[in-house]
């Protein structure tokens, strides 16, 4: 034998209303059904005007420009390119090498 427990239940003669069931039989207690409000979200913690809620330390911006700088240099292509000194060499002595003709 299953036993409901003890609660607050549609009414089984009278929709619209909950009857309390006692654990054996329906009492006289009644309410109306009410719909169940919207569960809303936790409110936001406020934050000052003009502050952010997250502020990244000095050092950390610091250190993200300098890996910028730092990338900026390795891989701009000013810095692949040979000076006339670099190439010069290379021509010359491919001259020497080979005479035209």
């Amino acid at each position: 034998m299953t036993t409901t427990p003890a609660g607050w239940y549609p009414d089984p003669s009278t929709p619209g209303q909950h009857r309390w069931w006692n654990g054996t039989a329906w009492t006289a207690q009644v309410r109306a059904i009410t719909t169940p409000t919207a569960l809303l979200p936790p409110p936001q913690p406020q934050v000052a005007p003009g502050k952010s809620r997250r502020r990244l330390p000095i050092w950390a911006w610091v250190l993200i420009c300098l890996v910028g700088a730092l990338l900026t240099l390795i891989l701009s292509p000013s810095s692949r390119r040979c000076s006339s000194s670099c190439s010069s060499p290379a021509s010359s002595r491919w001259r020497r090498t080979h005479p035209p003709g």
